[in-house]
């Protein structure tokens, strides 16, 4: 009886181990035909209708954060090859990335201009002088960087996060990172949970938007997708 145990036990456990665990960080493509991710530090992809994934992505370091490109034909990814978290670009088939920023900050890539020219992500750099925010390691800025590769520049000084275009390029939609609060905690509700707003680029002013009012707990681990407003 014991040695029968033992055999389901080990069994149980190598059919456990057989199974891909932390899947994470999933991204559908514009064209809804492919789903990227990050499993055990590199990227994946895999057809949205099922079947196996095939590897894009492969190195020691950590690989995580993939964003398509508008023509769903790159993956821009965060990789801490060079000693911290950069961004990269590297053809959704496979191939080998191309590094786009060389900055000692940990950089986050969140989307793609709708042009695909540019990409936008987070870093904990330089805040600008006339923001009332208190600087701080923990609240980012939002910069860009030419997806051909270029000099990176500051986008907006606030603590934006998950950051994302609309379709015509006019507004941008983000978290409002206010502290230090673990994104991944759940049902949390105070002053320093995070709200959705709208920022219009032209007019460069921010309002909290109404139409995308989601409870805390569903902003995170979510498939991202390019939002209609």
């Amino acid at each position: 009886m014991k040695s029968i145990l033992i055999t389901s036990l080990l069994l149980l456990s190598l059919q456990s181990l057989s199974q891909p665990l932390w899947m994470r960080y999933p991204s559908i493509s514009p064209n809804g035909e492919s789903i990227a991710f990050s499993y055990q530090g590199d990227i994946f992809t895999v057809d949205s209708k099922g079947g196996t994934a095939t590897q894009i992505t492969s190195h020691v370091a950590h690989d995580y954060k993939p964003i398509w490109s508008p023509d769903s034909k790159s993956i821009a990814f965060s990789s801490e090859r060079h000693g911290n978290f950069d961004v990269f670009i590297v053809n959704s088939k496979g191939g080998v990335p191309k590094r786009l920023t060389f900055h000692s900050s940990n950089d986050i890539p969140y989307d793609f201009s709708p042009d695909g020219k540019k990409i936008l992500f987070g870093a904990s750099r330089m805040d600008d002088a006339k923001s009332v925010q208190f600087p701080n390691w923990a609240l980012s800025e939002l910069y860009e960087v030419p997806a051909a590769g270029g000099r990176e520049k500051q986008f907006i000084t606030v603590a934006a996060e998950d950051v994302q275009y609309s379709a015509d390029g006019k507004s941008i939609i983000f978290h409002n990172r206010k502290g230090y609060e673990d994104p991944w905690r759940k049902h949390h509700t105070s002053s320093v949970a995070r709200d959705i707003i709208q920022y219009d680029i032209q007019l460069k002013n921010t309002v909290k938007s109404q139409n995308y009012q989601l409870k805390t707990e569903t902003l995170y681990g979510q498939v991202h997708q390019r939002l209609p407003f």
